[in-house]
């Protein structure tokens, strides 16, 4: 299973990095991408889609095939088969959840960190429900581990293993020693997984991760990726981190966004690659235990990451120093996020209203709450899920300059008129290539910042109003009027006309 997930993997048709990633393939992997690195033609394209399909179907028999030994798999064997039936894109046979589940919960007290993070987002992905006893079981073992003084992996004991051997899943103690840690990827992935799972934590769980995720991050362990994983499950699930520990946000955003700040200024000059040693890899999605891994230094914060936390932070109304807000929104607005379908539009893009009350803990201190609705939601590749379709490679300028304008009206975040005017320029160039909502979204939250652009971005953005005026509702057109009052654009006489012609 894991070398079919592997080689259905390669066979992918292959997207460029985006510039400034940091990202680097190892030698291996590097020589088996290359052959399908150019624009492959029709016929090529259809030789891959029959080696893929030959691939899912053998996953698939080695998948029914499993059922019947999944009893006797360890950790690792039960973390592989996981991830590759998610990374294959299977569903699993309905007799091959009820074995698995089990099985996990027996060999849970020997996984490694990085195995129950494969198997918890790969059966998020996939749409599987863990089982209560399971879940239960991963919050005692993480609430041991984040408490003062927990044992090292070198020091671990075998005592969980012997309360298994002799009582069974059942006689799991949360004193047992695990080899499970709680690094930063770890809980991040964690409470990622919950969203998708539709499930309520104590709030006792909540409180200890976020505590532990601030200590990573001002011990500058905590990665850019793992916090924009934590932050946008909390935002999605509607739970305010303030909320829990006053002023929580900010401290760790602009912890880990200074942090990253001081990384790029350090290496301004030097753009060596990062020595592999001190490396790490930043993609929560895991790749088979034990496989090839992607690199990049632990402090690196690309557009990708900018963004997912510029959303998070929108949508919590939690707000940073305007410093740090106005690096995000830069950082997000270089973002180049590849998607194979070029003709995917983009959905709307809207100031979202105020968000629902914080989700209530679960009814005890040792148990979680398991909402209604399906597990399985996905994580969407740039981090909105107003927009849950892909974009294309042309049309990411304007949505990410949209998305880090919106974010920054949305805090009431006032970043340096430096700032403002590199992101208008952004804006200028991608106004072509902008949707409609996005061209309102921008015009909207340059006017609740109350900047006001050059004349270049409003001749810009007067043509496209123009042009969009007629598909405009009354309400709409009255909003765009009031956005230009407040901007103080003196609009020409025969599109002053044009406009009240269509608000009338």
């Amino acid at each position: 299973m894991w070398a079919l997930a592997r080689l259905h993997m390669r066979l992918q048709p292959l997207q460029p990095l985006a510039p400034g990633t940091g990202g680097s393939k190892s030698p291996g992997a590097a020589a088996l991408f290359q052959p399908f690195s150019g624009s492959p033609d029709a016929n090529q394209e259809g030789v891959l889609a029959e080696a893929r399909n030959a691939l899912q179907a053998t996953g698939r028999k080695l998948l029914q095939a499993s059922s019947r030994h999944l009893s006797t798999y360890n950790a690792q064997q039960l973390a592989n088969t996981c991830w590759a039936t998610a990374a294959l894109g299977l569903q699993p046979p309905p007799d091959w959840e009820p074995q698995f589940w089990p099985a996990a919960l027996v060999a849970l007290p020997a996984m490694r960190t990085e195995e129950l993070v494969a198997i918890a987002m790969a059966s998020a992905r996939i749409q599987l429900q863990p089982l209560d006893q399971w879940l239960e079981a991963v919050l005692k073992f993480t609430t041991q581990a984040m408490l003062p003084g927990s044992s090292s992996p070198q020091q671990r004991s075998s005592a969980a293993m012997e309360a298994v051997a002799s009582g069974g899943a059942e006689s799991l103690s949360p004193r047992s020693q695990t080899r499970i840690q709680a690094t930063g990827r770890a809980l991040a992935s964690i409470l990622w997984c919950v969203e998708a799972w539709q499930v309520r934590v104590p709030v006792a769980w909540t409180a200890a991760a976020l505590g532990q995720l601030e200590m990573h991050a001002a011990g500058g362990t905590l990665e850019p990726a793992a916090l924009g994983t934590a932050l946008q499950a909390m935002a999605r699930m509607g739970l305010k981190p303030d909320a829990v520990i006053a002023g929580w946000t900010a401290r760790v955003v602009e912890s880990v966004v200074m942090r990253a700040a001081a990384n790029v200024n350090a290496s301004a000059g030097d753009r060596k690659i990062a020595d592999p040693v001190a490396a790490e890899e930043v993609t929560l999605w895991p790749h088979p235990v034990g496989g090839d891994r992607v690199t990049r230094e632990v402090g690196d914060l690309d557009g990708r990451c900018a963004r997912i936390i510029l959303w998070s932070l929108a949508r919590l109304r939690c707000q940073v120093s305007d410093q740090v807000a106005g690096w995000l929104a830069l950082k997000a607005s270089e973002c180049e996020t590849m998607v194979p379908d070029a003709a995917a539009e983009a959905g709307t893009v809207l100031f979202p209203e105020a968000l629902k009350e914080q989700a209530k803990a679960g009814p005890g201190a040792g148990s979680h709450h398991r909402l209604s609705g399906r597990a399985g939601a996905e994580l969407e590749t740039g981090g909105t899920d107003e927009a849950r379709c892909l974009l294309a490679r042309e049309r990411t300028g304007a949505r990410n300059v949209c998305v880090a304008l919106w974010a920054l009206a949305s805090t009431s975040s006032r970043p340096n008129p430096d700032v403002m005017r590199q992101l208008t320029r952004r804006a200028t160039m991608d106004m072509q290539s902008a949707s409609d909502s996005e061209l309102l979204t921008i015009v909207r939250s340059f006017a609740a910042m109350g900047f006001r652009p050059g004349a270049r971005f409003r001749r810009a953005a007067e043509d496209r109003i123009v042009r969009l005026a007629p598909r405009l509702t009354q309400d709409q057109m009255a909003a765009v009027l009031t956005w230009c009052a407040r901007l103080q654009w003196q609009l020409s006489a025969d599109v002053c006309e044009l406009l009240r012609d269509v608000a009338l």
